[in-house]
């Protein structure tokens, strides 16, 4: 019988980050989804694609809205 361990991952090596679908950022910024999906289109925003969805840091929307200013 063979027996596989578990690896030990801790606790503190494992950041969560907050993300936004377009639906939600577009929410937050008072703003279309269309619009979103422009400025990703346009390569303003760079998202991540999950599973053909676009997920959007709170990083990366600091970012756009930093360089906006």
């Amino acid at each position: 019988m063979i027996v596989k361990k578990k690896k030990h991952i801790e606790n503190n090596t494992l950041q969560m980050r907050s993300v936004y679908t377009v639906g939600q950022l577009a929410a937050h910024w008072g703003v279309s989804t269309k619009s979103v999906y422009r400025l990703i289109k346009r390569g303003i925003i760079r998202p991540c694609v999950v599973l053909r969805k676009y997920l959007i840091t709170e990083d990366e929307a600091a970012r756009v809205l930093q360089e906006s200013i």
